[in-house]
């Protein structure tokens, strides 16, 4: 029976092992994760103009990448399952360009060629797997890079499909090239691809190097027409190459350019191998999260173990001629994995760019997977052990990797929770939105969000039938808007935003600060309730002087795309907050105490103290002063620094808008006397 075991995992290709490596390193959360980033922009465009909105849409950044939407959108839609499912393909497909390109560059190698595309597929220094509509572009190229490489090795060692291969080859590269520049510098280690393995057929010989260059030649010429189109035709509207600056010395430029190269080799070339070591992100594991952790490290580890040890490679793999005195494969593998580090990063470090391993730097890692894997491939490889021990080692670092990318999934499983709870909050409190309005935010605690991401989903929200270049809505983070589109906080300025392609037009007029700070619920700052709100950053409470609530409309009913977000959630503590607040906007009392009657009975309570305030004001305005009166004891008992004053400008405005007798001058008076508030 174990053998019949042992003959079966034998004859499973190296394909299937490192699609089991990515099924463990990459699936587990993919039905829970949503859209992040640029994503979100991606989609809004091609929800409004289908795909052939990105043809505009990416014209003044990377205008050839708009072939990668056009063909997929109109397969996966807006929902993001398929993008993710597409991710994790495209990761696999990664790995075997890297195990096919290999397998053509050391045939007698097959062990440790599976190696290097395992490390390769499970690489724990790329983080943003999971934004997908961004990533799977850079993961098409990339993808396309390295079938480039194994198409053209494939090409010498066949000679009669020669043409057919290198023609494949030569397009899968310019395609590469073109859509995107992160790969560009890659291409350089195909002569010395050529060089080894005509070196290795046919012996060291004069004209070796000579052919090498010659057969690279044209994959050189497309990366020399890419290089005349990008520097003098389409330039650079982004990425500005200012290490190209000719008001600097050379010495300045190279004192600029050594720390980028060195940091950025340091980082994506080796200490992205320790990320899996560092338990920050496990503590935020919960229970089952934790179980499932430890299942795929096991699991992945095992499997691996067992696919690897009794894998003694693919049937017609090329043996090197007999007497031919070689290189030890370790040492080739780490001077290639050197040299493709050092080439990696050249579209960055032109650009002033450096490689970062938080997890929205690690896009920068990309370039360098594959020499890292081969450095770190080849060095285990070196180890004085037994070749049982080699394979455990690569093996516990797929585990290791595989619980590592869920511990950073699961952050993005958790904001996209926060991403669709803030949208519905904002529909419960906002049920529709003038044209024109902008919100000014705080500098909102989602690391995967940007506030072009907000707007996005906020237009997409408020005004799901637009199909106009004008945006209708700006969301904006004051902090990093100030002083640009957002000139000042004053009254009667110009607002102004490009969007790409797209563009916002409105005034300081026409603006509603807000504050999401969660678990809190969204607030909409209304300067003359919230003016003590000392949670406030300094930035949002001047914002909050501008605030303008008449751009609220009461009778629309705004709701996020059902498609991407699923059904509204059942009502919970932020649902009845938002609608009492939105309540008494209208000053429409009974309608707070109807809601505050079901919130108070929730198994739910306030997330901060000045959240029971809309519904105080409720009570009191019915006339139910006790009700009142203990709402405003349990909200000084959660409270914070200002919520006192917040808590007596609330029974002040109650004193002057309620009819005076004697029920209303006993509660005024407990407030008095009990918190301490001075009311006229």
């Amino acid at each position: 029976m174990l053998k019949k075991a042992v003959r079966i995992i034998e004859r499973i290709p190296v394909p299937l092992i490192l699609f089991f490596a990515c099924i463990i390193a990459y699936s587990p959360l993919i039905p829970f994760l949503g859209f992040y980033w640029d994503d979100l922009p991606n989609m809004w465009v091609y929800h409004m103009f289908g795909p052939q909105g990105y043809i505009s849409y990416a014209s003044n950044h990377r205008p050839f990448s708009a072939w990668v939407f056009i063909l997929t959108t109109p397969i996966l839609g807006e929902s993001p399952l398929g993008y993710h499912v597409l991710s994790l393909i495209l990761r696999w497909a990664g790995a075997v360009g890297v195990w096919w390109t290999l397998k053509q560059l050391w045939p007698s190698a097959a062990k440790q060629v599976t190696w290097v595309a395992l490390l390769f597929a499970i690489y724990p220094g790329f983080r943003e797997l999971p934004i997908a509509t961004v990533f799977n572009v850079h993961l098409i190229c990339l993808m396309l890079t390295l079938f480039s490489f194994g198409g053209m090795l494939w090409a010498v060692r066949h000679p009669k499909r020669f043409w057919l291969a290198t023609i494949l080859s030569l397009m899968a590269s310019a395609i590469s090239i073109f859509t995107m520049e992160y790969f560009i510098t890659l291409e350089i280690l195909r002569p010395v691809f050529l060089w080894m393995v005509l070196n290795g057929e046919n012996g060291s010989h004069k004209g070796t190097i000579k052919k090498a260059i010659i057969l690279s030649l044209p994959y050189m010429g497309i990366l020399a027409i890419y290089g005349v189109w990008r520097i003098f035709i389409f330039k650079f509207p982004y990425y500005v190459p200012v290490l190209i600056d000719p008001n600097q010395s050379l010495i300045d430029r190279v004192t600029n350019l050594l720390p980028l190269v060195v940091n950025s080799i340091l980082k994506a070339g080796f200490l992205a191998w320790l990320n899996p070591f560092t338990p920050d992100d496990y503590v935020l594991l919960g229970r089952a999260m934790r179980f499932l952790f430890w299942f795929i490290f096991i699991t992945g580890t095992i499997v691996t173990l067992l696919l690897i040890w009794y894998r003694n490679g693919s049937p017609g793999d090329i043996k090197p001629a007999a007497g031919t005195k070689t290189t030890p494969w370790s040492i080739q593998a780490i001077l290639i994995g050197v040299l493709a580090l050092f080439l990696a990063g050249w579209p960055l470090w032109i650009a002033g760019l450096q490689v970062d391993l938080d997890p929205l730097g690690s896009r920068f890692t990309l370039p360098f997977i594959f020499g890292s894997a081969l450095i770190l491939t080849g060095l285990i490889d070196l180890l004085p052990l037994k070749s049982f021990i080699k394979v455990v080692v690569v093996c516990l670092l797929v585990g290791l990797s595989s619980s590592w990318h869920l511990q950073t999934t699961n952050l993005f499983r958790y904001e996209w929770e926060l991403f669709k709870d803030l949208y519905w909050q904002m529909t419960w409190r906002a049920p529709g939105l003038k044209s024109g309005t902008a919100l000014l935010a705080n500098d909102i605690p989602l690391r995967y969000y940007s506030d072009n991401s907000l707007t996005a989903m906020l237009n997409w929200t408020f005004a799901p039938s637009n199909k106009s270049m004008e945006m209708p809505y700006l969301l904006d983070y004051i902090s990093v808007r100030l002083g640009a589109g957002l000139p000042e906080l004053k009254e009667g300025l110009p607002l102004t935003q490009d969007y790409s392609s797209l563009s916002f037009t409105g005034t300081t007029d026409d603006t509603i600060a807000i504050f999401v700070m969660p678990p809190s619920c969204l607030r909409f700052i209304d300067h003359k309730l919230d003016d003590n709100y000392q949670r406030l950053p300094d930035l949002s409470a001047k914002a909050s002087i501008l605030t303008n609530l008449n751009q609220i409309q009461y009778d629309a009913q705004a709701i996020p795309p059902i498609n991407i977000f699923g059904s509204e959630p059942s009502a919970d503590w932020c649902y009845y907050y938002e609608k009492a607040d939105l309540a008494r906007q209208r000053e429409d009392w009974a309608a707070i105490v109807g809601y505050g009657d079901l919130a108070f009975n929730l198994n739910d309570n306030p997330n901060e103290a000045t959240e029971r305030l809309p519904f105080i004001e409720g009570y009191a305005h019915l006339n139910n002063w006790a009700r009142a009166i203990e709402l405003s004891r349990d909200t000084l008992l959660q409270g914070h620094a200002g919520v006192t004053t917040m808590l007596c400008n609330t029974w002040a405005r109650i004193a002057k808008s309620t009819a005076s007798n004697r029920d209303q001058e006993q509660a005024l008076q407990t407030i008095k006397t009990d918190f301490g508030c001075t009311i006229r």
